[in-house]
């Protein structure tokens, strides 16, 4: 399962949203299920972020959703978003992905 979240900061939050994703992703890595986890910052707004999540099943989604941490994160979102995040699920249909 993946989910793409698009999120708009206020101005003022710009900085503070960034530490707030970031801790989120960094949580993310211990989770059960949770296969990758990224966060992107436009670098031509930089009040516009993507995280894309993807995760074994549903089951270690829930989980993920469900964790202390993303619930705070959630909370916050009203004081730090211009608007609801726009979201999104796909299927992975294929995939390249290489470390240099």
């Amino acid at each position: 399962m993946i989910f793409v979240a698009h999120l708009q900061a206020l101005p003022h939050a710009v900085d503070e949203l960034r530490q707030l994703l970031s801790h989120l992703a960094s949580c993310t890595t211990d989770e059960p299920g949770a296969l990758a986890y990224s966060v992107r910052q436009d670098q031509a707004d930089p009040t516009r972020f993507q995280i894309n999540e993807q995760y074994r099943d549903r089951e270690a989604w829930e989980r993920h959703m469900a964790a202390p941490y993303v619930q705070r994160a959630l909370e916050r979102f009203a004081d730090l978003l211009q608007s609801p995040p726009q979201l999104a699920t796909y299927a992975e249909l294929a995939t390249l992905c290489r470390r240099k």
